[in-house]
């Protein structure tokens, strides 16, 4: 049961940074750069993927340390 938790965090976090970087790149080339609110909506799906692929890099390393140690 453990082994398919952690397969599901991971799963879950790369489908979380795959689908913000398409969102974010069609959002860029769709709007112009001119509306404010459609910029920020752009950074905001940027810093989501940014932290969603940070916690997939953290959950590998941690499970990664955990099954060398034993």
């Amino acid at each position: 049961m453990k082994n398919y938790k952690k397969h599901f965090i991971i799963f879950v976090g790369v489908l979380t940074f795959i689908l913000t970087s398409i969102s974010a790149v069609i959002l860029s080339n769709i709007f112009n750069y001119d509306d404010v609110l459609m910029e920020t909506l752009v950074n905001i799906f940027f810093a989501i993927n940014f932290l969603s692929g940070l916690f997939v890099a953290c959950t590998v390393a941690i499970i990664y340390a955990i099954q060398n140690k034993k």
